[in-house]
């Protein structure tokens, strides 16, 4: 909250939230609009005085819309093609609408999703739920690396075990043959080696 960030200008410009989202994007919720005038709205005396109020209602939404577009918080964060624009009284931003029904396509045009609690609440879960998604498949990618793991190790294994077999039988092999030079073959050492001692 609050984080402070700098445009290509050298400017400080100061998102009320950051959300983090998967895959290290971001998203920004700003929820710096005026209400003033929808205040004056509803406490307007008269109906030329809440005509005003209103116009004047709508053209602040607007005007907060086109400052949250020129700001590019998309470039700066890496994130997905619109910020949040958060209005925090819902009557408000319904007014706003069903006056001026184009505003909401408008902002989207202009890489601003105007939103209210019921919006912002639904887009804040299906972000949990992004996430969610992610640290599954991150854990299921940690489990499969190291099935590989294993597996690779179990093959590694098994190489060297049949391996030490095949030794084990060429070394008996050779134990064979020693033996039968030095023992029981017509050919062995001990022969002479007898012949000689009853010499």
């Amino acid at each position: 909250t609050q984080h402070t960030l700098k445009d290509s200008e050298g400017n400080n410009l100061r998102p009320d939230v950051i959300l983090r989202l998967p895959e290290q994007k971001r998203i920004v919720i700003d929820s710096k609009v005026s209400l003033t005038a929808f205040v004056n709205y509803t406490g307007a005396a008269t109906e030329a005085e809440r005509a005003r109020h209103l116009a004047a209602h709508v053209a602040s939404v607007r005007q907060h819309v086109a400052e949250l577009s020129r700001k590019e918080y998309q470039r700066l964060l890496d994130s997905p093609d619109f910020v949040i624009m958060f209005v925090p009284n819902e009557a408000a931003l319904q007014l706003a609408m069903s006056v001026e029904p184009t505003l909401w396509r408008d902002a989207m045009k202009e890489g601003v999703f105007i939103s209210g609690e019921c919006n912002l609440t639904a887009a804040l879960r299906i972000i949990h739920l992004a996430w969610r998604q992610e640290v599954q498949a991150q854990s299921q990618r940690k489990v499969f690396e190291e099935a590989n793991l294993l597996i690779g190790r179990v093959g590694d294994f098994y190489k060297t075990f049949t391996d030490i077999g095949a030794r084990i039988d060429k070394a008996k092999e050779a134990f064979t043959d020693s033996a039968n030079k030095l023992i029981n073959g017509r050919q062995s050492l001990m022969v002479p080696a007898r012949r000689l001692r009853d010499m």
